[in-house]
């Protein structure tokens, strides 16, 4: 042993040295949130199996990939051209993540970059292609429903690729100012039309109202005017006589002058007199006894 002691020491102090220097090739160490896709020289890229978080150790002559497996957000802006020639601002976001089993296939045939290469290069392909099919009114007053076709395309075009959409949103759109001016006095000019036809819309409401309500009034008047009899009025004429001569203002009341015999008082002739008032008690005895004869009884 202290024959070859020298050459030991040297040797471990080289395989030390050579681990050190090639330490973060061989210990490899895989965030929270991360997954890795092993690259092995003799074999290329090992598809059916990924690397989970934590320390694993490899081969220096081998390369491991480390891909973000959490839902990322990207944003982006993009000029787009519709249908009537004019040109639209957009800004908008993306959310997605990679298939977390298919990762070792997309390393393969897209690499660590596919962020730049797929996903915002479909969604502005797609982006595009509808809204250069519409009119940049309608995209303005439909801006939902675009935005719902925008995703369901890129959703299929990027699971083609490995990759999981989960929402794209325009958050802002840019109009010429013409365009802008313009589509701004329609909705004006929409919500004025919309006030006329309100109010046109109450005021025939109200007509049909006051027709059911003079119609209710017609009837209500036609069926009064059958059940006022002759015998009726006259003893309504004579509830009335009872009630005024009851009251201390000062009258004179003619007795069998007025229509179908009835009295006629007149008010207001003189102040009130103790003659006057007992004449008032009598009267009013009087035709309280006489009442039977204006509905014909013996």
């Amino acid at each position: 042993m202290k024959r070859y002691l020298p050459q030991l020491t040297v040797t471990g102090l080289v395989l030390l040295f050579v681990v050190v220097l090639l330490w973060n090739e061989i210990v490899i160490k895989i965030k929270a949130g991360e997954v890795g896709v092993l690259y092995d020289i003799f074999q290329g890229t090992i598809v059916n199996e990924t690397y989970d978080e934590g320390i694993h150790l490899i081969f220096p002559w081998n390369t491991m990939n480390i891909y973000n497996r959490r839902i990322q957000r990207m944003t982006g802006e993009l000029d787009v051209l519709a249908e009537s020639g004019l040109t639209l601002h957009l800004v908008f976001s993306v959310r997605f993540a990679p298939v977390y089993d298919l990762i070792g296939v997309l390393h393969q045939e897209i690499g660590p970059d596919y962020v730049e290469k797929i996903v915002m290069h479909e969604i502005e392909a797609v982006m595009r292609k509808e809204i250069g099919a519409v009119d940049a009114e309608e995209f303005y007053s439909k801006g939902e429903s675009i935005t719902q076709r925008i995703y369901l395309q890129a959703f299929d075009q990027l699971g083609q690729k490995y990759v999981r959409l989960d929402d794209v949103v325009i958050s802002k759109v840019v109009l010429p100012k013409e365009v802008q001016a313009s589509i701004e006095l329609k909705i004006r000019e929409k919500h004025k039309w919309q006030e006329y036809e309100f109010r046109l819309e109450r005021e025939k409401r109200e007509k049909e109202r006051k027709e059911i309500a003079s119609e209710g009034i017609q009837r209500y008047n036609e069926n009064v005017a059958k059940s006022l009899t002759d015998s009726v009025l006259t003893w309504a004429g004579v509830q009335a006589t009872l009630e005024l001569s009851r009251s201390p203002n000062t009258k004179v009341v003619i007795v069998g002058s007025g229509e179908n015999g009835l009295p006629i008082i007149l008010g207001n002739v003189g102040e009130t007199t103790p003659t006057t008032t007992e004449a008032s008690a009598r009267l009013a005895t009087s035709l309280t006894e006489e009442v039977p004869e204006f509905f014909g009884s013996p």
